[in-house]
């Protein structure tokens, strides 16, 4: 027989307020039960109600320490209750309540004589919980999108400002790239620190590589078509295998190039079409992921997505130039 009874409602004294609160109703052979939980940073605090009977367990835990025990894993099995209500480490370990948002999950073992048990577990990650996480992850996210924007910008003023009034190049740890390497290259000149290059002595194919050996991590190089044959040709830039040191276009084995004409070549022939054709003063992004082994474009600001998806072990920076006087700097 169910007796209707008026439920105490647990609340903080003093001016303590919940982290979080619960009340459960549960069946268990011919008995009604109800539990009622209360966390606060200090203390957790239960109450069993037996409806059937009016008996009513309770237990308090005080410990300053409480949420620290749980969040290190040491808090071991606590005996709530004599005999009857349990509360185990395996799930004690989800108790991230001081966090407010994170998930919390308790799981209680009422025990009877006759050995027969009740498992229920308490799960609050509310749908305004969910909404509220995911606009704080949105945010993190932006905040990170706008720190590397902005250092990345800085890099850019900042080697312009040298170059342009000290001659050198200011380096930001872990973000400059590389220099073109003039050990690399024929029928070419460096400028400005070896950021600028161009294409002198006639109108045929030739090329140089970045100084710097790419094998882990994620790599983007901006680069400037400071000067292109009648505004939109005669350069390509991207990536070739470390192991060829080629430079003649014709023979290119290993280059992985995107062309002011908008195509995609790959070992010198061309695979696919990116986009319409890039004009001077464009800034081209190479995008290496070596730990994808993926090979992506960015003109300007629009994405040109992944050209290829095998790179291999070792690739450096490549530039390959047409025509006289065509001319590319590395901004970042």
């Amino acid at each position: 027989m169910t007796v209707n009874m008026p439920i105490e409602k647990i609340e903080p004294k003093g001016k303590e307020k919940p982290i979080y609160s619960e009340q459960i109703n549960f069946q268990f052979l011919t008995r009604e039960f109800e539990l009622q939980l209360i966390l606060t940073k200090d203390h957790l605090e239960i109450k069993l109600y037996d409806l059937s009977n009016e008996d009513v367990y309770q237990n308090k835990i005080n410990n300053e320490n409480f949420s620290q025990l749980i969040l290190n894993k040491t808090l071991k099995t606590i005996k709530l209750l004599p005999d009857n209500f349990l509360l185990y480490d395996q799930v004690a370990k989800h108790f991230l309540f001081i966090f407010g948002l994170r998930e919390i999950i308790l799981k209680a073992t009422v025990k009877k004589k006759n050995k027969d048990l009740i498992n229920f577990k308490i799960e609050t990650l509310t749908k305004e919980n969910q909404q509220l996480k995911k606009r704080i992850e949105i945010l993190e996210k932006n905040q990170k999108t706008m720190i590397e924007d902005f250092e990345q910008r800085f890099q850019e003023i900042a080697n312009g400002l040298s170059k342009k009034q000290m001659g050198g190049l200011v380096k930001m740890s872990g973000k400059y790239v590389c220099q073109w390497d003039t050990s690399s290259a024929d029928s070419v000149v460096f400028s400005e620190n070896d950021l600028k290059v161009t294409a002198i002595k006639g109108n045929f194919w030739r090329g140089a590589r970045g100084n710097k050996i790419l094998t882990q991590g994620v790599t983007t190089i901006k680069i400037k078509m400071d000067k292109l044959h009648l505004g939109n040709g005669g350069i390509m830039v991207g990536v070739v295998d470390s192991m060829y040191k080629g430079i003649n276009y014709n023979s290119a084995k290993g280059h992985m190039l995107y062309s002011s004409n908008g195509n995609y070549y790959q070992n010198g022939q061309p695979r696919r079409r990116l986009c319409k054709p890039i004009n001077q003063n464009d800034i081209v992004s190479v995008i290496v992921d070596m730990d994808r082994k993926e090979l992506s474009f960015k003109l300007n600001d629009i994405i040109l997505g992944v050209v290829c998806s095998d790179l291999p072990k070792k690739v450096l920076l490549a530039i390959d130039l047409y025509y006289q006087r065509c001319s590319a700097s590395i901004l970042f």
